[in-house]
């Protein structure tokens, strides 16, 4: 048994994404305990009802389904949307969650030009399909030096989605609008994981930086270059030495 069986790395995916987001990622890490990445509510395998909900609701969804998988303690990094509901989890469970990590995330609350963007979108939707949107919303995520490249990658985005609904997307986007301001949160943890892309458009450079800034401990943070918002496909190895580096740190710490 690992001295740490008890303690889960929880991996989540983000905004219209699910968890084979992680396929390439998992198999590198150097882990002790379990890797769990789930399928967030209403994406891959993962049914939502059809209400709406706050993030924190998600959240909590999520903590009573790790604890009935016998998980007493995790560290849990989220991607984009992954990193709001990270520090939701943080903010309502503070005890159960050792350490986060934010890959291409914000803690930080949506701006007044960012919440009407997602109320354009939840309007598009009630007149247009969803693959409407998702066929120019995954390349948007990637730098455009890496489109070409990355191809294959972009595809992988676009065929995550293809089973999320409107109403779905709507809901998300609804509850990510309106979600907690967390960047006390970040202020006051201890040695987080913080990764920003130089080229990402969904969460900038600056508010990366702006973030960075505030991390008393900046071991493990890091602005990639010729990346945008999806690091995991662009940079890799980056990730995982940087997953690989955080939980070993977390681990040592809390032994």
């Amino acid at each position: 048994m690992s001295l740490h069986s008890d303690t889960a790395l929880v991996l989540l995916h983000g905004f219209c994404e699910d968890n084979s987001l992680w396929d390439e990622i998992i198999p590198k890490l150097n882990f002790e305990g379990e890797i769990i990445a789930p399928d967030l509510p209403g994406f891959g395998h993962s049914t939502l009802k059809p209400t709406e909900f706050t993030l924190e609701d998600i959240a909590t969804t999520l903590y009573e389904e790790l604890k009935a998988s016998a998980v007493k303690k995790c560290i849990c990094i989220g991607h984009s949307l992954g990193g709001y509901i990270t520090l939701a989890l943080k903010h309502k469970f503070p005890s159960f969650v050792l350490s986060i990590g934010l890959l291409h995330s914000t803690s930080f609350m949506d701006t007044e030009e960012k919440k009407e963007i997602r109320n354009k979108l939840v309007k598009f939707l009630d007149h247009n399909p969803p693959s409407s949107f998702l066929s120019t919303f995954a390349p948007s995520l990637f730098s455009k030096p890496n489109r070409m490249r990355l191809k294959p990658e972009i595809s992988k985005v676009i065929s995550m989605s293809e089973g999320v609904t409107g109403k779905t997307i709507q809901a998300y986007a609804k509850a990510i609008r309106d979600r907690e301001e967390y960047s006390s949160l970040l202020y006051n943890e201890k040695e987080p994981l913080f990764i920003g892309g130089e080229n990402d458009q969904a969460v900038p450079k600056s508010d990366s930086i702006k973030q960075i800034s505030m991390i008393k401990n900046q071991d493990n943070c890091y602005l990639l270059k010729n990346v945008a918002h999806m690091g995991i496909y662009e940079s890799p190895s980056d990730i995982i030495d940087a997953i690989n580096k955080h939980t070993s740190n977390n681990l040592l710490a809390n032994r």
